[in-house]
């Protein structure tokens, strides 16, 4: 995949996950009974910061993983990829 190629897919990415971040909310306020409106809202945002603090510290670990000299990590030619994760 080239440079240019891996930017273009990156914004569309970008794009989509915003756009789903502002329609999941909207939808959930349009269709969820109102006693139950700020319980799913609250819900969804939760899940939001969990997936985001998720993949926050799977990245810290790969990154702190690939020079060491645990064999697993090595078969999974970290320091090869280091490149995704600085």
């Amino acid at each position: 995949m080239s440079k240019k190629s891996n930017y273009i897919v990156r914004i569309a990415l970008i794009v989509a996950l915003s756009s789903a971040l502002i329609i999941v909310p909207m939808h959930i306020a349009e269709v969820v009974p109102s006693e139950k409106r700020g319980q799913l809202v609250s819900f969804n945002k939760l899940n939001i910061v969990i997936g985001i603090s998720l993949a926050f510290f799977t990245n810290y670990l790969i990154l702190k993983w690939k020079n060491s000299d645990v064999v697993w990590a090595a078969s999974l030619g970290l320091g090869k990829w280091n490149w995704r994760w600085t």
